[in-house]
C-alpha cells in the first residue's frame, strides 16, 4: 500500500510541474467563455476499494480465529471515468459522469494452495454532477466538484471447489454512488487541459486526467 501511495503522489507532483509549465508557457488568448467540456481520467483508492481493503483484512483476521484456513486475495484495478460539463458561466458547471471500477477476489486454501473461489465485481457508476471553480482562467483554474448518482455492481462468480458450487450465482445490485472532491486544479492549453482531483467517492482519491473545452 506504501508503494502505491508513492507511485500515486509522484504522478500528482509530476503532472502538476508540467502543467504549471504549460500554463506558463502559453499566449493569453481571447477571453470568451468556453462551455463545453469533455474530459477522461484516472482514479485510485476509490471508495469501494479501501471498504474492500478493510473488509478484507478484517475478514481475514476473524477467518484466522475461527481456523479457517482460506485466504482472500484482492485485486484492485481503480476507476476509469468520461465526464461531460456544460459552463453557464465562469463559475458553475453542470454535467455528468460515467464510470468504471473493478475488483477481483481469489480464494485460496492455504493448505493446498488451490483457489476455491474467484469472484469479480465491475461496477459502472453513472452520476449528475456540479462544479463550482475558485477562479478561472485561460490556462488555469481550481475548482470544486460534487457528483451524486447510482452504481449498478455486476459480480460473477467462478467456484473451482465443487462442494460449493451450488452457493454461488451472478448476481447485479444498484448503489449509491457519489464523488466529492473539494480540491481541483487543472492547467494547460486555453483548448486542453490536464487535471488533478482531491477527493473521496466512485472515481477515488486521487484523480488525473485531460479534459477538452470547446
Amino acid at each position: 500500500m506504501k508503494k502505491q501511495f508513492r507511485k500515486v503522489a509522484a504522478v500528482i507532483v509530476a503532472f502538476l510541474f508540467a502543467s504549471a509549465a504549460s500554463a506558463q508557457n502559453s499566449q493569453s488568448s481571447s477571453d470568451e467563455l468556453l462551455r463545453h467540456e469533455i474530459g477522461v481520467s484516472y482514479g485510485m483508492l476509490t471508495n469501494t476499494d479501501i471498504i474492500s481493503s478493510f473488509v478484507s483484512i478484517f475478514g481475514q483476521m476473524f477467518m484466522a480465529v475461527l481456523g479457517n484456513n482460506e485466504k482472500v486475495e484482492s485485486h484492485y484495478l481503480g476507476s476509469f471515468n468520461a465526464e461531460y460539463y456544460y459552463n453557464f458561466n465562469k463559475t458553475i458547471g453542470l454535467g455528468g459522469i460515467v464510470g468504471l471500477d473493478y475488483i477481483g477476489y481469489d480464494f485460496n486454501d492455504e493448505t493446498t494452495g488451490k483457489t476455491n473461489l474467484k469472484e469479480k465485481d465491475f461496477y459502472f457508476n453513472f452520476m449528475p454532477a456540479f462544479k463550482a471553480h475558485w477562479f478561472n482562467y485561460p490556462h488555469v483554474s481550481m475548482y470544486s466538484k460534487l457528483a451524486v448518482g447510482l452504481t449498478v455492481d455486476y459480480g460473477t462468480f467462478d467456484v473451482k471447489d465443487k462442494n460449493r458450487s451450488g452457493d454461488y450465482s451472478d448476481d447485479t445490485k444498484c448503489l449509491f454512488a457519489f464523488q466529492a472532491s473539494p480540491v481541483c486544479i487543472e492547467a494547460g492549453s486555453r483548448h486542453i487541459m490536464g487535471f488533478a482531483e482531491l477527493g473521496y467517492g466512485t472515481q477515488g482519491l486521487f484523480t488525473v486526467g485531460l479534459r477538452g473545452k470547446f
